[in-house]
């Protein structure tokens, strides 16, 4: 454990060495038996590059539940690390539709798709809200574009605020599933900076339809705040359609979930017959 902390030390700091100056720029790295490009000045870069982990026990979770020929919907793929992980696990037989917005993101995230070889994975350029139409979505420079929102537009915590706001339109995963005859799914994960609830509120109707379907939201009170929801609303919300709500251990099992414990979690909805 002691030799795995220096080797991870000594990697923060080669990365900040080579990438920690000048315009962030577009890098490489190894994720499991991937590649994986992403930009430099994303959070979410340093952690992989130096051995961190991700997420870790969201992706023992994952993992543990997810199988071959599942359909999974990956809702704020950015780069596509999930999606990455979703694709791995449900083989051939499965498939992958990884949402994502973000003008730069959803580039390199086609990338990072077409590096792999992934045939079971679909990228949506679509914005998903809880209507269609035109839509404000802000955008936050020299972030890897990872707190893009349709709502949420600055980070009180990180002391930031969105660059822009650019006019979209936004769809519905009701209206995604009916266009691509999508009857049923087994796993959404999302992740949209504070809009979770709104998109969930879209596809209601799929929701209802899909038995035994699994959740993995993100919690954020700020950003869900700043997009007219919250914590309590969001799972008000989905323990209203038949959700059950979990929390994840260190060890990727689940436990009942209490109480929002502040920063941003995870939070986990099964269908209660399950």
């Amino acid at each position: 454990m002691k030799k795995k902390s220096i080797i991870i030390r000594l990697r923060r700091k080669l990365f900040r060495f080579l990438y920690g100056k000048g315009s962030p720029r577009l890098i490489q790295i190894r994720y499991g038996r991937l590649k994986l490009k992403i930009m430099s000045d994303s959070p979410m870069a340093e952690l992989l590059f130096s051995g961190v982990g991700f997420e870790e026990r969201e992706m023992k979770y994952i993992n543990s539940i997810t199988k071959p020929g599942d359909i999974v919907m990956d809702v704020g793929a950015n780069v596509g690390i999930y999606t990455l992980f979703f694709s791995n696990l449900v083989g051939m037989t499965g498939h992958v539709w990884s949402f994502e917005p973000s003008p730069l993101a959803v580039s390199i995230l086609r990338e990072n798709v077409a590096m792999n070889f992934l045939k079971n994975v679909s990228v949506v350029e679509k914005l998903l809200a809880d209507k269609i139409g035109p839509i404000e979505f802000y955008i936050f420079d020299n972030t890897g574009d990872v707190y893009n929102s349709i709502g949420a537009s600055e980070r009180p915590v990180e002391e930031i605020k969105a660059s822009k706001a650019i006019i979209m339109k936004s769809y519905t995963l009701d209206a995604f599933a009916d266009e691509n005859k999508i009857k049923k799914i087994n796993i959404i994960k999302i992740d949209v900076e504070g809009a979770e609830e709104l998109v969930l509120r879209g596809g209601v109707g799929l929701l209802e339809k899909s038995d035994k379907l699994i959740v993995l939201s993100e919690l954020y009170e700020p950003s869900l705040t700043q997009c007219g929801c919250s914590v309590e609303s969001l799972v008000s919300f989905m323990r209203s359609i038949g959700f059950s709500c979990w929390e994840i251990k260190e060890n990727g099992s689940l436990r009942g979930w209490e109480k929002y414990h502040g920063g941003t979690s995870y939070v986990v909805f099964k269908k209660d017959d399950e």
